[in-house]
């Protein structure tokens, strides 16, 4: 069966068409990219807006008496922990809950070596008037008026780890 030379012409036609529209958009079939030399696409010049800070920049927890005293982590320390116990500089939370004996346990990472921040933790309590008590390099007990507490120091990857139980 033989074609008609109409339909050959105008199929070669809509193929040229389609081929020079692709040609228009620089081959990718995709719109033009925007512009970010600070003009717009008529060639206007596009001014620049200051905008305010997030409305929370502001905020602190230093004034709230239930802050988080030092610990830079996105848990606080729980309800009932002593207020008169340091917290190491730079401490997080970890872990808090309960011993199988009842008592409530905080879990601290920090960034020190387990045998710095034995050494130092402990010369810190006593200078916050804690009568201390050290078993090794890794444990300590302290004591301050009516509150005693347990603390295990132990390593934790390029840090260490502080366990207090009170």
């Amino acid at each position: 069966m033989r074609s008609h030379p109409t339909l050959q012409i105008v199929l070669l036609m809509s193929g040229s068409v389609s081929l020079a529209g692709l040609v228009g958009l620089g081959g990718t079939g995709c719109a033009p990219e925007p512009s970010t030399s600070g003009m717009s696409d008529s060639g206007e010049i596009l001014a620049t807006e200051e905008v305010a800070g997030p409305i929370d920049a502001e905020l602190s927890t230093e004034a709230d008496p239930r802050g988080r005293r030092g610990v830079e982590s996105g848990r606080v320390l729980p309800p009932g922990f002593p207020a008169e116990l340091p917290i190491p500089a730079g401490a997080s939370v970890v872990e808090q809950g309960r011993s199988k004996d009842g008592k409530r346990f905080v879990v601290l990472g920090t960034s020190a070596s387990a045998v710095g921040l034995a050494a130092s933790w402990a010369s810190l309590l006593e200078v916050e008037g804690w009568s201390v008590h050290r078993s090794g390099d890794s444990t300590l007990r302290a004591a301050k008026r009516a509150l005693a507490i347990t603390a295990t120091v132990t390593p934790a990857g390029a840090g260490s780890r502080l366990r207090i139980v009170y």
